[in-house]
């Protein structure tokens, strides 16, 4: 297969170099490129806003991955309406462009931890979107946006709704991902803020597991929305007491109480992906340890 990857974040990069591995032609689009980029990759500099010229990067494509989003739950919580007028026009932008091109499979990314809102039990994807969090109603609205778009074509359009990703190649600079800003924290010497933790739920999934269910999606005649999770859930404590094990040093803490944005408990339900005979690999620990490694390594 011919894929075009939008971003060379986290999931942008870790997506990018899982095709690769299974042997398909990867190109990625990106403002900067990522040090972890496979060197099979073909690499174009350029930002996918609205009017970015994509006729030539979508020739012959046959699977776009929507993975341009920088955006993080704490800063659009700051300014909502500029964040969702730029997430959402974007996404609508490469959708409506993947149409025009004949693009067989468009693999929106998306938040299994912020579109459903609160929950007791594990999500499932028939379960109405309700979002608390604007993060969360940006990322819905991406979702209608651009399966409206693609609604009628031959286009495929996928949601996928990824819980809280990790791994190699994280941006420790964004404000995002507990494991990724503990450890930069740690690193600097300053003490991590935690909202709740001991309460606080979340589903962990590393970022080679959800490049695996990409190309088992791009491969499927599947269209709709799609859990990306371990289906298991783990407090925030007891993330970073694992965290604390793999570093070898206590990371220090600092408690405070909830805020209003995040939602309390979050676990997603990842029956519909087994259906495509996709199966998370990752165990928690050894993701840490692989993730630990790269951010060592890195800062030194």
């Amino acid at each position: 297969m011919k894929v075009l990857v939008v971003g060379a974040g986290l999931l942008g990069t870790g997506i990018a170099g899982r095709f690769v591995q299974h042997g398909d032609s990867v190109m990625v689009l990106a403002p900067h490129p990522n040090s972890l980029l496979h060197d099979d990759i073909v690499f174009t500099h350029g930002r996918a806003e609205l009017g970015f010229h994509l006729g030539e990067l979508l020739e012959g494509v046959d699977v776009v991955v929507d993975a341009a989003s920088s955006h993080v739950p704490a800063t659009v919580q700051q300014s909502p309406a500029a964040a969702m007028a730029a997430s959402v026009g974007i996404s609508s932008w490469l959708a409506e462009q993947a149409v025009i091109a004949g693009v067989g499979c468009f693999i929106h990314l998306s938040s299994g931890g912020t579109v459903y809102g609160e929950g007791l039990e594990p999500h499932v994807e028939d379960e109405r979107p309700d979002p608390i969090s604007s993060y969360g109603a940006m990322k819905v609205a991406s979702e209608y946006a651009v399966a409206a778009i693609a609604r009628g074509t031959p286009t495929r359009t996928v949601n996928l709704r990824i819980a809280n990703a990790y791994g190699p190649g994280q941006n420790l600079s964004r404000p995002q991902g507990i494991i990724g800003v503990a450890w930069r924290n740690h690193l600097n010497g300053v003490p991590t803020t935690l909202y709740s933790a001991k309460t606080t739920v979340r589903d962990f999934v590393f970022v080679d597991d959800i490049g695996d269910l990409c190309i088992a999606v791009a491969r499927s005649d599947f269209r709709g929305a799609m859990n990306a999770g371990s289906g298991r859930g783990i407090s925030l404590a007891e993330v970073l007491a694992a965290m604390s094990e793999v570093t070898g040093e206590e990371l220090v803490l600092v408690h405070e109480g909830p805020r209003g944005f995040d939602v309390p408990r979050s676990i997603l339900d990842i029956g519909l992906a087994r259906t495509l005979g996709w199966e998370p690999e990752v165990s928690l620990r050894v993701g840490l340890e692989r993730t630990w490694a790269w951010i060592s390594g890195t800062s030194r």
